[in-house]
């Protein structure tokens, strides 16, 4: 089976967000984890917590348990975020483009593929995590979607997005991003239902 990974807001209602995700992957026959980031040791978990334990390790060594305790195929993740839980994914996607199938979010802060802004704002290399090093052209290639909403992170999306066809452009390829706006009720609901529909689609 295949692994859907969720990751909570920062209102750390990971109970509500496992039965969203547990009835669509029961639905698929596809396993889910959905971690718990204790707010004590990792209280900046959207942006890595780069001051202290790092929750991307914690979560790679989550899903290399699992995956061998179950038996599952989880070199390459589907995963959803919302919320914090968007920004850790956003920044995950970046950090590990090689372990992702796909990957949909509601980022309130999403990363910058911009090489002039330290990480976890962007692409420039942290002192504070040094082993972290981005490629923009893997990232690029990456399937992923970026829910957003007028009303809460759309200027951000829309900057992420017009640097990802920048970053394609000047490399000569082609930019795995799409923009389509529909009407829809922002809410983590309806970020999972839209999000879902990406990660799972045969196209």
């Amino acid at each position: 089976p295949r692994l859907l990974v969720c990751i909570h807001d920062g209102n750390y209602n990971s109970a509500k967000l496992f039965k969203l995700c547990f009835d669509t992957a029961k639905a698929l026959q596809t396993a889910v984890l959905v971690p718990f980031f204790d707010p004590m040791r990792y209280p900046e978990y959207g942006s890595f917590n780069i001051r202290g334990a790092r929750p991307d390790q914690l979560l790679l060594e989550l899903v290399d348990h699992v995956a061998k305790a179950a038996n599952l195929e989880a070199r390459e993740l589907f995963i959803f975020g919302n919320g914090v839980g968007g920004d850790f994914v956003s920044r995950f996607v970046a950090a590990h483009p090689e372990r992702i199938a796909r990957a949909a979010f509601m980022a309130s802060n999403p990363i910058i593929p911009d090489y002039n802004r330290f990480f976890p704002f962007g692409f420039k290399i942290s002192p504070r995590a040094p082993d972290l090093k981005f490629d923009a052209v893997k990232l690029i290639k990456t399937e992923q979607a970026l829910i957003s909403s007028r009303l809460t992170n759309y200027k951000k999306s829309a900057e992420a997005f017009q640097y990802y066809r920048a970053h394609a452009q000047q490399r000569g390829t082609i930019a795995a991003t799409a923009f389509r706006e529909i009407k829809y009720t922002d809410d983590l609901e309806m970020n999972f239902r839209i999000a879902a529909n990406y990660l799972f689609s045969a196209n």
